[in-house]
């Protein structure tokens, strides 16, 4: 602290020095002296910023203001200097080892002419909670509905200040996700790469500097939380600009925790390297008996067999063909031929059958024996049927979180397909148009139940989160190999003909033409059925809406065609179960 004897006994009043000392030092206000210059030359010993008081004498007062208070607080000093103006106020920031920027409101009066020095008495008073109540009340509705919803997303939001590296705000996603106290991270911004995996950590800290050249960013990377559990979590944010200053001075981001998708992507890719990796059925054959004598894994598992089973089973009993019509090819194979080849259909232990190849090997040793490598011959078919249970399950998985709209996807598919049948298209694209329609809404798995099933019309905020929806979709299905453009699709199926669409503002001609049949299926079906914030529409409204829409925002031809089911009554059977 400063040496008392810079200050003077008052000339009037009955007070001593020390019971003077002693009123100021116990104040709760930060009572504040600075020279000519600026510099301070007294603080009082009950201020609570976090510094010793001697941390804070003959030093600048600025490096304490926030640097947009630099200006405020600079014209209300010159005041004091240059008029003698006293009790002058004013708001500013001043730093605190604890929190960062407490905010005060200040007033002073230059000192006396009889006091030992020149310059300025600061009286600050800490208002930070009337701050913040003030500042709340001020909130647009819109920002205050998008405050709460980011408090309650799983996702983690933060606002960092640049120059200082201080976390101005941390959504509670962060104890979820981390496993730490936000406390921790307004303590210190850089704690949270403490949790990093360590194989990962260069790629953060590389990315993070972006944000000192002012770019956005995005990474993903692994965390260990305190309890040892490993995560996966993808972050990007971009800096914002001081609409006052019009400088850079904030970075604001989010941190999605994507273990579950990564585990999922991981089963995609499992299943995907089994499936491309499959062993034929191999056989091997008694030559006299024509019974099985041996079979791989792969065929126990195709077939549904137990080896003591099928063990001496008569070939014929698990083909289509019959024993004569094997030992009438074999016969007839080329002169000196060791094999033969020829399609045929297995029969599994539950009577079902699918087509294969099989390629008849004779081996002589001992004894003669027939070794048979059979093939399945409808791989793709499989595959689809394979992709097509897991979109199933897909959709499903979205639906049971928002019961309101059960079913909806599956509508939308059967509807979707009429529409494409009767204009004529391809078996093949049907079926990709088929898939797409029953999951164009996977994407609304990452957004909050309580939205899905909001009983009421939803904010500008909410909806700009359900928005998200159809990218968010692509993002899900783009890692899968179908043979059909489903992600695409997807992404496209809110698209509108006159570029008015999200998420990419596409046109008519630049739409897929698969999206622009969603997009009328599904504005039918979900003005025929039950929303949370409103009854069902009806039939006749959601006719109207697509000829109302028609060559604008929707393809005409598509609704050509929607109304011509509706006219030969093929329409409402299909929403309608």
């Amino acid at each position: 602290m400063a040496d008392k004897k810079r200050l003077k006994k008052p000339k009037s009043g009955k007070l001593e020095p020390d019971d003077l000392y002693a009123i100021i030092n116990t104040s709760k206000d930060f009572h504040w002296i600075l020279d000519e210059d600026r510099i301070v030359r007294f603080v009082n010993a009950s201020f609570d910023l976090g510094f010793e008081p001697d941390e804070i004498v003959d030093t600048p007062f600025i490096e304490y203001l926030h640097p947009e208070d630099l200006k405020s607080a600079q014209n209300f000093l010159e005041e004091l200097r240059a008029n003698h103006t006293p009790s002058l106020r004013c708001n500013w920031r001043i730093r605190s080892k604890k929190v960062g920027w407490v905010a005060v409101e200040a007033w002073g009066s230059p000192l006396p002419q009889t006091s030992n020095m020149t310059g300025s008495v600061l009286h600050m008073t800490d208002v930070s909670l009337r701050s913040n109540i003030a500042e709340n009340s001020n909130l647009t509705k819109q920002a205050r509905n998008l405050l709460e919803i980011a408090n309650f997303l799983p996702d983690v939001f933060w606002i960092t200040e640049l120059k200082t590296n201080t976390v101005q705000y941390i959504s509670p996603g962060y104890e979820r996700v981390w496993g730490k106290s936000c406390a921790s991270l307004y303590e210190d911004a850089d704690s949270f790469l403490y949790s990093i995996h360590r194989d990962d950590i260069s790629r953060v800290i590389q990315a993070r500097n972006n944000r000192f050249q002012h770019k956005s960013y995005e990474v993903e990377f692994r965390i260990v939380r305190p309890d040892g559990e490993v995560r996966h979590i993808w972050a990007h944010g971009h800096t914002q600009i001081n609409c006052s200053t019009n400088e850079t001075d904030r970075f604001i981001g989010i941190a999605t925790d994507i273990t579950e998708r990564k585990q999922n992507e991981l089963n995609l890719r499992l299943f995907r390297k089994q499936i491309d990796g499959a062993n034929d059925i191999m056989i091997l054959l008694n030559a006299a008996t024509l019974e099985v004598i041996n079979i791989n894994d792969r065929g126990l598992s195709t077939l549904g067999y137990t080896v003591e089973e099928i063990l001496n089973t008569p070939f014929n009993s698990i083909t289509a063909s019959n024993r004569d019509a094997l030992l009438l090819k074999l016969n007839n194979r080329d002169m000196g031929a060791p094999s033969i080849r020829y399609e045929d259909e297995l029969i599994c232990r539950d009577g079902s059958t699918f087509p294969v190849e099989i390629n008849v090997n004779i081996v002589s040793t001992d004894l003669e024996y027939l070794y048979a490598a059979i093939r399945d011959i409808s791989d793709k078919k499989r595959l689809a049927d394979s992709m097509r249970s897991t979109v199933y399950a897909l959709a499903s998985a979205l639906e049971t979180r928002d019961l309101y709209t059960s079913g909806h996807q599956e509508r939308v598919s059967l509807l979707a397909a009429a529409i494409a049948e009767l204009l004529g298209l391809p078996p093949g694209v049907i079926q990709g148009l088929e898939l797409a329609a029953t999951v164009h809404d996977i994407g609304k798995i990452a957004v909050p139940s309580q939205i899905l099933s909001k009983p009421g019309r939803l904010l500008p905020p909410e909806f700009e989160l359900i928005k998200l929806h159809a990218q968010t979709g692509y993002d899900i299905l783009s890692k899968v190999d179908f043979p059909w453009p489903i992600a695409k699709i997807v992404q496209q199926h809110h698209e509108r003909c006159d570029g008015s669409g999200y998420p990419l503002g596409l046109c008519k001609d630049e739409i897929l033409s698969e999206a622009r049949i969603i997009a009328v299926a599904d504005v039918i079906e979900a003005m025929t059925s039950h929303r949370p914030y409103r009854p069902a529409l009806g039939i006749n409204a959601a006719l109207d809406e697509i000829k109302r829409g028609r060559g604008k925002i929707y393809d005409e031809t598509v609704v050509d065609t929607a109304l011509s089911l509706h006219s030969l009554d093929k329409l409402m059977p299909l929403i309608a179960c």
